[in-house]
């Protein structure tokens, strides 16, 4: 009976340990079930100071294709992808730092960092917002034309197929005294067209 209980705790200690985290050097290795993310919203878009995401009228919809034809250097395009988090640890979690990796259609567009610390409770949920800042000016040539023209279409609601947006993030928690880095990338692969 002893050498069974010792079986089974070695196997799920061992399963524990291949389903954690890297911790930091200066510390022992901590060990977590991973967060899990799924895409939930894109809000606050603007383009060039126009609020997409209040609803376009036909002269927005002018105003912003003279800007995606006309020769300027800066052309801002913000907005903010909305991910539902949920911690299936039975201790609270500090997300204190999130790096994020931006495709769309399969082409990187950016990479940036969340500072922002999101505190979660024991097995619970919540949001995390991750901005995104692009200069549609310099996206505006090349193989990422016809895709940043189409993703400002989408946000517009008038695009005729659908932007493909696939996240890889590397997010950073505090547990207790220990700092956990993910060793790979999460991915969270959405689509959305027009307001669908």
């Amino acid at each position: 009976m002893v050498i069974r209980i010792i079986t089974i705790l070695y196997f799920f200690s061992f399963f524990f340990w291949e389903a954690g985290y890297a911790a930091d050097k200066s510390s022992e290795e901590a060990v977590m079930l991973p967060f899990r993310y799924t895409p939930h919203s894109i809000s606050q878009t603007k383009l060039a100071g126009i609020h997409l995401s209040k609803g376009v009228n036909a002269g927005m919809v002018v105003e912003v294709g003279s800007i995606l034809m006309g020769n300027v250097s800066s052309v801002p395009l913000d907005f903010i992808i909305n991910l539902s988090a949920v911690n299936p640890n039975i201790k609270k979690i500090t997300l204190s730092e999130l790096n994020y990796i931006l495709k769309i259609d399969n082409v990187e567009f950016s990479r940036e960092k969340v500072s922002k610390k999101y505190k979660f409770a024991a097995s619970s949920s919540g949001r995390v917002l991750l901005p995104v800042h692009l200069n549609m000016a310099s996206l505006l040539k090349g193989e990422r034309s016809g895709i940043v023209q189409n993703l400002v279409k989408n946000f517009m609601g008038t695009g005729n197929r659908p932007s493909h947006i696939t996240l890889y993030l590397k997010p950073t928690y505090r547990v207790g005294r220990e700092t956990i880095t993910l060793s790979d990338h999460v991915p969270v692969i959405f689509s959305f067209q027009g307001n669908r």
